[in-house]
């Protein structure tokens, strides 16, 4: 998917679609929020900048 995603702008709403279906069922659970801290790192997020991006997709 980094490979693919080129820009910030596609990287963030591909993070933010899987940020919002991890919350579905009652929340993030250890094997959806390990995805989504493989995600960000293939990105080259820090772990605060997907935590930003986590809160957004909840809202």
């Amino acid at each position: 998917v980094a490979s693919i995603l080129g820009s910030q702008e596609e990287r963030e709403a591909a993070f933010m679609i899987a940020a919002a279906v991890s919350w579905t069922g009652g929340g993030i659970g250890t094997q959806e929020g390990l995805a989504l801290q493989a995600i960000s790192k293939a990105f080259g997020w820090e772990m605060n900048a997907m935590h930003k991006l986590l809160g957004k997709a909840r809202a």
